[in-house]
């Protein structure tokens, strides 16, 4: 709620202006700003008229960050391709947006290269992560949801490790086969040196 306190008088009225736009209705002391977006905010003035003639003054009023990523969840991606992350905030006035990568308890910046979105090409192992968007408006911050990047690219990993234990055991089962092999067929002419 945003007040108006006049000292002059009597028989004091009042009207409210937007951005130098007239509020139709909002002629009391007070207004009440409900449903707050960012093209709420600007300049609010406050025009005190009476028999003496007008005066006003005038307010700035902030619509701090409120933000959005898209998407806010696990992306799976393979390598070599690309993502885009969309940080999406309103405030008033616009915001800065700062991507932020996860590393441990830390983050470490990230540049994008459109400020609000951040455009990772040619994925490679050393992306994945988890990625965060802060905006910034008159010095308050809003933070989004995680998004994580990974899937495919662990599945790689595991892949790829599938295939090798694959090859690993058919060696070793080979490796087995020939030494049982060779095993069996000594066994007969130490039993014949043994008979003689």
């Amino acid at each position: 709620m945003v007040e108006c306190t006049s000292l002059g008088g009597p028989n004091n009225t009042y009207q409210w202006q937007a951005n130098g736009t007239n509020l139709v209705g909002e002629t009391s002391p007070n207004l009440t700003l409900s449903g707050i977006v960012a093209s709420t905010g600007g300049i609010y003035t406050c025009a005190v008229f009476n028999q003496a003639g007008s005066h006003s003054a005038s307010t700035f009023v902030f619509v701090y960050p409120y933000i959005i990523i898209e998407p806010p969840e696990i992306i799976i991606v393979s390598v070599n391709s690309s993502v885009l992350l969309v940080c999406d905030a309103e405030s008033f006035p616009n915001p800065e947006y700062l991507w932020l990568r996860a590393e441990g308890r830390s983050f470490r910046e990230v540049i994008a290269t459109n400020g609000r979105n951040l455009n990772i090409s040619s994925i490679n192992y050393g992306d994945e992560g988890e990625y965060y968007c802060n905006a910034s408006a008159r010095g308050r911050n809003a933070q989004s949801q995680v998004a994580v990047i990974a899937g495919k690219l662990i599945t790689h990993y595991l892949t790829r490790w599938y295939s090798l234990s694959k090859w690993f055991f058919f060696f070793y089962k080979l490796l087995h086969v020939l030494c049982y092999w060779r095993t069996t067929s000594i066994k007969p002419i130490l039993k014949e040196r043994q008979l003689w």
